[in-house]
């Protein structure tokens, strides 16, 4: 244990960045020793801990499949958006980025809760690493609460909404 401490401490003398050191080692100091509580290690654990700003894809696609680009959100008042578009020669087409949460509120309605109600949704918001690929458009709504720490790790909360109006911008695209 001493040892794994030990290298965290050195690598993270090189690099800071918003970025955990070990995450694998985060997790097992975390489920010993509750890591996250302790100012020291969960500095060196930042993104494990719920510290940093949520990673999302960034792009805008006519195919879903196609979005590379990651980026982080400017802040932690910020979430991953994915959203489906009609383009102008009738083709549909995906967005993806960062966007605020309070324009996510007020694009979005009301939470999924069952598959059956998420299949025809046409965009949703989550707040989690990456949450924002074709993967987690099909799958279902966690409830609305989202806990700010240790999103990236755990079993988090997605925030999956039909889209109920566009009142227009807050996103953060290319």
């Amino acid at each position: 244990m001493l040892s794994k401490v030990s290298v965290l401490l050195a690598v993270w003398s090189v690099v800071r960045t918003c970025d955990d050191v070990n995450t694998v080692a985060c997790g097992q100091l975390d489920r010993v020793m509750n890591a996250c509580t302790d100012p020291c290690f969960s500095n060196l654990c930042p993104r494990y801990c719920g510290k940093c700003p949520v990673k999302c894809y960034q792009c805008v696609s006519g195919n879903q499949e196609d979005c590379a680009e990651i980026v982080e959100c400017p802040n932690m008042e910020y979430a991953c958006i994915h959203e489906r578009f009609l383009t102008s020669n009738f083709t549909v087409g995906h967005k993806r980025g960062c966007v605020h949460q309070q324009v996510c509120s007020q694009l979005y309605g009301a939470a999924c809760h069952s598959a059956g109600e998420c299949r025809d949704q046409r965009g949703f918001c989550c707040k989690s690493d990456l949450c924002n690929n074709v993967a987690t458009s099909r799958r279902t709504g966690r409830g609305v609460h989202i806990d700010q720490k240790r999103t990236a790790n755990r079993n988090n909360t997605d925030v999956e909404m039909d889209i109920r109006r566009h009142e227009g911008g807050g996103f953060l695209f290319g």
